[in-house]
């Protein structure tokens, strides 16, 4: 299997978002990323001058210090000054996501007790509007009173530990530190057609969620699909996964893994060395073994966790009926099957788990 591609443009291509101050302005300036030693530069910590790439460099563990303080920073002054109103933007996009993926009951914040219609949700008003071009003002506009005292609220310094915990979920796999009892669905999936077949491709199911957990940590994706990634990062993310499973976007492939064993090593195999640890490991191991569980509840047409995650990949990769998308769209129909199918293959992860544990 072919390693992941690395970006070999010449021309420095300058990400859409964050402070302009600190991208690097001409290729006379370019150098390697200080952190990931991979990528050419594209903007330098103005707290310790290092250059590098991307979102996920800025935010990974060798720069944890510069990323830590800047967050503490940000929330201290969230405390001392108020908020200007350009930024509710932002906190409204976040905030729809968190809806989306929160019960109600843990939302009353958001929610217009005193509105004569029940079917007028916050989550539907929001989706009725282009986020991206609209003002704040056009945002705030379809608020009710109600929410927009609450919204407010919320940036209060006694509620800087909701806020604080809003933003530390954005930055992790909507399936970390997964609950049965109070999981929302964040696509809204009711049913999935259930189809018959697949069991002979179960094993390279497993390597398609393998790589999904994967990209999602290594990019601190809460979602591949949600509108608050950084395009460059999404762009990254879906050469990683051409390149990962080319028996997915190879039209003519016609591959498959013996067993799950053998495509789960094969995917780590193929990752860069430096991004390769124990604990990634065993991470990944951990939510593979969760992703390809069988329902938890009895109804056959019950959603699976992996068909959120399949459910997710198309969103990105689009609805046309390309290959790719087709495929994508019979592992997802077939999953029940190829996870009944998986359930006696799936030992070696926790086989694999224990002994990297005691290395």
């Amino acid at each position: 299997m072919p390693p992941i591609r690395l970006r070999e443009n010449n021309e420095i291509e300058l990400l859409s978002h964050g402070n302009s101050a600190n991208k690097i302005q001409s290729t006379s300036a370019q150098q390697v990323c200080g952190i990931c030693s991979l990528n050419l530069s594209v903007y330098i910590c103005p707290s310790c001058n290092v250059p590098y790439c991307s979102l996920s460099c800025y935010k990974s563990d060798k720069h944890g210090q510069c990323s830590d303080r800047f967050v503490t920073q940000q929330l201290k002054e969230t405390e001392d000054s108020p908020i200007d109103h350009s930024q509710h933007h932002q906190f409204l996009n976040l905030l729809k996501n968190h809806y989306n993926q929160t019960s109600e009951d843990h939302l009353n914040f958001l929610k217009d007790e005193d509105s004569d219609d029940d079917d007028d949700t916050l989550i539907q008003r929001l989706s009725s509007i282009d986020l991206d071009n609209s003002t704040h003002d056009d945002i705030l506009n379809i608020l009710t009173q109600a929410e927009k005292d609450r919204f407010h609220e919320l940036f209060l310094p006694s509620n800087r530990s909701h806020l604080t915990q809003l933003l530390q979920n954005q930055l992790q796999p909507w399936f970390d530190q997964f609950d049965p009892t109070s999981f929302v669905n964040p696509f809204n999936l009711t049913s999935i057609p259930v189809f018959e077949g697949g069991q002979l491709l179960s094993s390279n199911l497993a390597a398609i969620i393998f790589a999904y957990a994967f990209i999602l940590r290594r990019y601190s994706f809460n979602l591949l699909s949600s509108f608050d990634n950084i395009s460059t990062d999404v762009s990254d993310a879906k050469k990683d996964f051409v390149s990962l499973l080319p028996f997915v976007f190879q039209p003519n492939s016609k591959f498959v893994y013996n067993n799950p064993s053998e495509a789960v090593q094969s995917i780590w195999s193929s990752l860069p060395s430096h991004l390769r640890s124990q604990q990634l490991y065993i991470t990944l191991l951990h939510d593979i073994k969760l992703l390809l569980s069988p329902p938890q509840i009895i109804r056959q047409d019950d959603t699976l966790l992996c068909c959120v995650c399949l459910f997710d990949l198309i969103q990105v990769f689009g609805q046309s009926k390309t290959s790719s998308v087709a495929k994508l769209r019979f592992y997802m129909t077939r999953s029940h099957h190829m996870t009944n199918s998986l359930k006696d293959k799936v030992g070696f992860i926790d086989k694999a788990i224990a002994e990297s544990s005691h290395l």
